[in-house]
C-alpha cells in the first residue's frame, strides 16, 4: 500500500509539473493577429463607447499577451468606430481619407472593393470622413456651401443602424452635388428609421467622431485633394491611386507575412495595424499610441520643430478695425491677428501662449482678436464678448468664458441655458452695465461687427480655429510658444532664440504644433468685398495700423513636397449645425 501511495503521489506530481511546463509556454507564446480574440474588435455599426483611454486599451487588447500590448501602444491609428469592411482581422489595414462630397472619392470606390475582394481575409478599409476640395463649379460662378460634414453626420447615422455603405453608394451617386433634404431623402430611400436618424445625425458620438476624423487628417498632414489612403504607414495620393495603390496594399501584405516568420515580430505586426476600438479625439494621444507623419510605428517620439514663416510675397492683407480688441502697443514690429471662437477648445489652449508671447515680447508684438465662427452655437458668446468690449470689458469677460469653457458646451444642447450662463459670466464682470450690455449684445452693431470679422477672414484664408496670422502669414494651429518664437525672433532679425523650450507644454509625444477646429483644407473662394467699419465706440481699442499690400500668393505646392502643411486659402462659412469641439486641451 505505501509503495502504491508512493507511485500515485509521483505521478500526481509528475501531472502537475507538466501542466506548469504546459501554461508557461502558453505565456511565453505570442498569438498571430489571426488567433487573437475578437472580444476587442469593433462591428460596423459600433459607433458609441467613450470610456476611459486607459479601458479602451484594454477591451480592445483583450487576450493579449502583456508584450504584445506593450508594443501596441507605440502604433496604430486610432480609427476603430470608423464603418469599415472587409477582413475584421487583418495584415493590412486601408484607411481613406475621403468624404461623400467627392467626386473623386466616388471614382475610387471600384478600385478598394477591387482590392478587397483580390485579398480577401488579408485586408480591410477604414472610411474616414474629412474635407477635401471643393465640387468643382465654373469660371465665375460662387462656390456652393460645403456639404461634406452635414453628409458625414448622415452616413454615420445611417451606419449605427448598419447601413453605412448603402447609404454613401447613394450619396456618392449624387457625384457631390446634394443638399440637406437630398440627405433624409437617401436615408428613406434605404429603408432607414428616420426618426431615430434624425436624432442620431446630431448625437454625441457621431459629432465627436466626425471631430476625431478631421483632428487624425490633421495629425497626418492630410488637407486638400481626396481621397488619401494610409496604408499600413505608408501614404498613397489621389493621383496616385490607380498607378500605386494595389501595389502598396501587396507590398505591405508581402511584408506582413514575411514579419510574422520572425521571433518577435508578431506584436511589431500587431502595432502597425489599426487598433480596432472606439476613440474619441485625443484619446489615442493620451494612450500614446498614434502614429505621426515620417515617425515609425515604434520609433520614440521626437519634437517637433516649427516650420519656417513663409515668404513676405506670400503674406496675406488681415483688416484691422478699431473695434478689434488688441494688447501691445499700436506700432509694434510684429502684429499676431488672432481668429478665434469660445467653443473650440484649441482657442482656449492658445491662450496661454498668447500671454506667454506677450512676457518674452512686451513692447514688439501687437495681438489682435477677431471672431471666426466654427461651431455655431459659439455665434452668441462672441456677440457677448464684443457687447462687452462696447464697455471697455472685452478682457474680463473673454478670460471667463475661457476659464469656464467646459460649461459653455451647454450651448450645444440648450440655447435658452448657453443665455443663463452668458448672464452668469457676465455678472462677475465688474463694473458691467448688465442692461446695456443686454441691449448691445442683441442688437445691430455687434452682429455688423462680427459680420466684419467673418468677411475679414474669408478674405484672408482663415478655416479652422485658432487661426492666427503672424504679420500676415498664416500659420494655423494651436502651436506651442517656441513655434511663434521662432516666427517672431525671424521678423526680427533675431538669432537668438527668445522663448526658452522650458516656455512649451510638456505633451506625451514630445511637443509639436498643430490642433485645431474645423477643417483646414484649401477651398478657394471669390474675392470679399470689403465691409465699412461698422460704427460704435471701442473704449479698449488701441487704433489698428493698416497692414502692409502684398503681391497675391503663388499656387501652394503638392503637399508631399513641404516639410510641414501650407497655409489654407479662403472657403464659405461652416453649415448651419457643426459638430461640438474635441475633448478640451487635447493636442491633434
Amino acid at each position: 500500500m505505501m509503495q502504491r501511495s508512493r507511485t500515485s503521489g509521483w505521478r500526481r506530481w509528475g501531472v502537475a509539473l507538466l501542466a506548469l511546463a504546459v501554461a508557461a509556454l502558453a505565456c511565453r507564446s505570442e498569438p498571430t493577429p489571426r488567433a487573437r480574440a475578437r472580444g476587442g474588435v469593433e462591428e460596423e455599426g459600433a459607433v458609441g463607447g467613450h470610456g476611459g483611454a486607459e479601458s479602451e486599451f484594454a477591451a480592445a487588447t483583450t487576450g493579449m499577451p502583456t508584450a504584445c500590448t506593450d508594443e501596441l501602444r507605440k502604433g496604430g491609428l486610432p480609427v476603430g468606430n470608423a464603418p469599415h469592411k472587409g477582413s475584421s482581422d487583418p495584415l493590412v489595414a486601408i484607411v481613406e481619407f475621403a468624404n461623400l462630397e467627392c467626386a473623386d472619392c466616388a471614382k475610387a470606390a471600384a478600385k478598394v472593393d477591387e482590392i478587397l475582394n483580390r485579398f480577401g481575409a488579408d485586408v480591410a478599409l477604414y472610411f474616414v470622413q474629412v474635407e477635401g476640395a471643393p465640387p468643382a463649379v465654373q469660371p465665375g460662378q460662387p462656390v456652393p456651401p460645403p456639404m461634406w460634414r452635414a453628409a458625414a453626420q448622415a452616413s454615420l447615422a445611417a451606419n449605427q443602424q448598419g447601413k453605412f455603405w448603402e447609404y454613401a453608394e447613394r450619396a456618392m451617386a449624387a457625384g457631390g452635388k446634394f443638399t440637406a433634404p437630398d440627405l433624409e431623402q437617401y436615408a428613406q430611400q434605404i429603408g432607414i428609421d428616420l426618426n431615430a436618424f434624425r436624432g442620431q445625425m446630431n448625437s454625441r458620438p457621431v459629432l465627436d467622431q466626425v471631430d476625431a476624423g478631421a483632428a487624425l487628417a490633421m495629425d497626418l498632414g492630410i488637407r486638400g485633394p481626396l481621397p488619401v489612403f494610409w496604408v499600413n504607414g505608408a501614404m498613397v495620393r489621389p493621383e496616385e491611386v490607380d498607378a500605386r495603390l494595389t501595389q502598396v496594399v501587396e507590398q505591405k501584405l508581402d511584408e506582413a507575412k514575411t514579419a510574422l516568420l520572425a521571433p518577435r515580430a508578431r506584436c511589431e505586426v500587431l502595432a502597425r495595424q489599426i487598433v480596432t476600438r472606439p476613440m474619441a479625439a485625443g484619446a489615442a494621444v493620451r494612450a500614446g499610441m498614434q502614429v505621426r507623419p515620417g515617425q515609425q510605428a515604434g520609433g520614440p517620439p521626437v519634437k517637433r520643430e516649427a516650420p519656417p514663416l513663409p515668404p513676405e510675397s506670400e503674406a496675406k492683407q488681415v483688416r484691422v478695425d478699431p473695434f478689434n480688441p488688441t494688447r501691445g502697443p499700436a506700432n509694434a514690429k510684429v502684429q499676431v491677428v488672432l481668429f478665434c471662437e469660445y467653443l473650440c477648445p484649441f482657442c482656449k489652449k492658445v491662450q496661454a501662449t498668447l500671454d506667454v508671447i506677450q512676457k518674452f515680447y512686451p513692447e514688439d508684438v501687437r495681438i489682435v482678436f477677431k471672431n471666426w465662427i466654427v461651431h455655431e452655437p459659439a455665434t452668441i458668446l462672441s456677440l457677448a464678448a464684443l457687447a462687452a468690449n462696447m464697455q471697455g470689458k472685452f478682457e474680463e469677460l473673454h478670460k471667463l468664458f475661457f476659464d469656464n469653457q467646459g460649461e459653455l458646451r451647454t450651448c450645444y444642447e440648450s440655447p435658452d441655458q448657453c443665455k443663463v450662463l452668458i448672464d452668469k459670466f457676465a455678472g462677475m464682470v465688474p463694473g458691467l452695465d448688465l442692461n446695456r450690455f443686454h441691449t448691445d449684445m442683441a442688437g445691430p452693431e455687434a452682429q455688423a461687427q462680427l459680420d466684419a470679422d467673418k468677411a475679414a477672414g474669408q478674405a484672408a484664408g482663415a478655416a479652422g480655429t485658432p487661426s492666427p496670422f503672424v504679420n500676415g502669414r498664416h500659420m494655423p494651429g494651436a502651436v506651442p510658444p517656441t513655434w511663434f518664437g521662432k516666427w517672431i525672433d525671424a521678423l526680427l532679425g533675431r538669432t537668438t532664440p527668445t522663448i526658452p523650450d522650458s516656455a512649451d507644454p510638456q505633451q506625451p509625444q514630445g511637443g509639436g504644433g498643430g490642433g485645431g477646429c474645423g477643417a483646414p483644407s484649401p477651398r478657394p473662394t471669390a474675392p470679399v468685398a470689403p465691409m465699412p467699419t461698422p460704427p460704435g465706440p471701442a473704449a479698449a481699442m488701441q487704433p489698428a495700423p493698416p497692414p502692409p499690400v502684398v503681391a497675391p500668393p503663388p499656387p501652394p505646392p503638392q503637399a508631399a513636397a513641404q516639410p510641414a502643411p501650407r497655409p489654407p486659402r479662403p472657403r464659405p462659412p461652416q453649415p448651419a449645425t457643426p459638430p461640438p469641439p474635441p475633448e478640451p486641451d487635447t493636442p491633434y
